[in-house]
């Protein structure tokens, strides 16, 4: 866990020294109406090359596959600034596009590799704590920013990024053991359109893909609204400043909500609400925008945003995956992280492009974030039902592969028992109702338990009463 977090953190570090630097030297040079350009750009090339990944990859263990991604990213960016120094504009959509693709790709690997560690019972605190690497890694990246940019022009950011990079890629993925015995790169079964029909086949899978893709459209319209409001207001002197501080308070926020509100929501909520508190949060905000305008209430959405997107929202995203099968979770999880983020990046673009053609007011679209919110709320909502359904069957498999022969069970013991009802921690409740059912003394098991806030308890609790 520690090796997942410092990669992770050396990650986001050197990313939001890219974004900072990307988003200051596009909108100084182009104006905010190329955006859906290069989103849709992004979108096309991410898709693209995750198809081709297993013969990209082919050849490199899943245990050096995070390393091998940092020294590519290590290579492009620092030859992306030195051909910045030429300001010819094509360089620009070079940054822009090569910033979200590396980002797409890395994450959506670096969340596989993770994830093939960690059982169901261990990933809801793992993944809080691994997640909070890059919200703290952005922190010190927007940090760097801010610092550098009083001395260098934004051009140098990106070759920080690339030093950043290198410096992430000396950390050891895995234990030598761990390497030896570690798969290669993704499956054959991971390509696109066969994983897509395995989505098809399970309705819990086209919601989960549903929720992550209007997330996406809801994200890139926000991402637009906030960067149009900062093209006409932010002198372009000033934009690199600007960013590096704006990432840098929306980052200390999110690691402030991922250390102390993201897996509280998550134990009280359950995971499927808890995914509804983003969209609910950017519908109020997203209004906001519509009725007002102006930088600070663009600030104010663009803070929901950035505070929420990789803290809760990302948590929450990858606990969805947690209830599959491995082998299941390794075909479809990249196939739906891509398609959700990029796919849901491409219809947004379309729908701007369209809507530019017809109004360019901030107003207009804001609505619009107003509109994806609602369904996406709407859809996250509908997961629950679902979620409870493939968590149960996982929670079966997990319980039938951990028998074990009992002691005799003494007064004492069973107050223990009955004690751990009332525990706050989900896995002890669920370990105790089972140590009861092992018993035979399930109709010890108060009904109340029903109304638990803990989706585990509730669908355990709902199979042995």
């Amino acid at each position: 866990m520690i090796r997942a977090f410092s990669l992770l953190f050396g990650f986001a570090t050197a990313h939001v020294l890219l974004e900072t630097s990307r988003d200051a030297l596009f909108l100084a040079r182009l104006p905010a109406s190329r955006l859906p350009w290069v989103y849709l750009a992004i979108a096309i090339l991410a898709l693209v090359l995750f198809d081709r990944l297993p013969t990209l990859l082919r050849g490199v263990h899943r245990s050096h596959e995070l390393v091998y991604w940092l020294r590519v990213a290590t290579i492009v960016t620092f030859i992306l600034w030195a051909i910045l120094s030429s300001s010819r504009p094509w360089t620009f959509y070079a940054l822009y596009i090569w910033t979200g693709v590396l980002a797409t790709l890395f994450i959506v690997r670096f969340w596989i590799v993770i994830g093939s560690t960690f059982t169901v019972t261990q990933a809801n605190r793992a993944y809080t704590v691994i997640g909070a690497g890059a919200v703290a890694g952005g922190i010190v990246g927007a940090a760097l920013a801010a610092l550098l940019s009083l001395v260098f022009p934004a051009r140098h950011l990106v070759l920080a990024a690339a030093a950043a990079f290198a410096l992430t890629s000396l950390i050891p993925a895995a234990d030598k053991a761990d390497a030896e015995s570690s798969e290669g790169g993704p499956p054959a079964g991971s390509r696109l359109l066969d994983a897509v029909g395995l989505v098809v086949a399970k309705p819990y899978l086209q919601r989960v893909g549903a929720v992550l893709l209007l997330g996406a459209i809801t994200f890139t319209l926000v991402d637009f609204v906030f960067k149009s409001v900062v093209d006409r207001t932010v002198p372009a002197a000033q934009l690199d400043t600007f960013f590096a501080l704006t990432y840098l308070g929306l980052n200390s926020l999110s690691l402030l909500i991922q250390l102390s509100v993201a897996a509280w929501l998550i134990r009280r909520l359950g995971v499927t609400r808890a995914m509804a508190v983003v969209p609910a949060l950017l519908l109020t905000a997203g209004l906001g925008v519509a009725a007002g305008g102006g930088l600070v209430l663009a600030l104010l959405l663009k803070a929901v945003d950035g505070s929420f997107r990789y803290s809760l929202h990302r948590t929450g995203s990858e606990l969805l995956f947690v209830p599959l099968a491995p082998h299941v979770r390794d075909r479809v999880k990249p196939v739906l992280d891509v398609i959700g983020q990029r796919g849901g990046q491409a219809v947004a673009s379309l729908i701007i492009l369209l809507l530019l053609a017809i109004s360019s007011s901030d107003a207009v679209f804001a609505a619009l974030v107003a509109v994806a919110a609602t369904v996406w709320l709407m859809l996250a909502l509908d997961l629950r039902r679902h979620y409870l359904d493939v968590f149960r069957t996982s929670l079966t498999d997990e319980i039938t592969a951990a028998r074990w022969d009992l002691p005799e069970l003494d007064v004492p013991g069973l107050e223990a028992l009955l004690k751990s009802l009332d525990d706050g921690d989900e896995r002890r409740v669920v370990s105790a109702m089972e140590l009861m059912a092992a018993y035979g003394k399930t109709t010890l098991i108060p009904t109340m338990i029903l109304r638990s806030s803990q989706d585990r308890v509730v669908v355990r609790a709902t199979e042995l009463l």
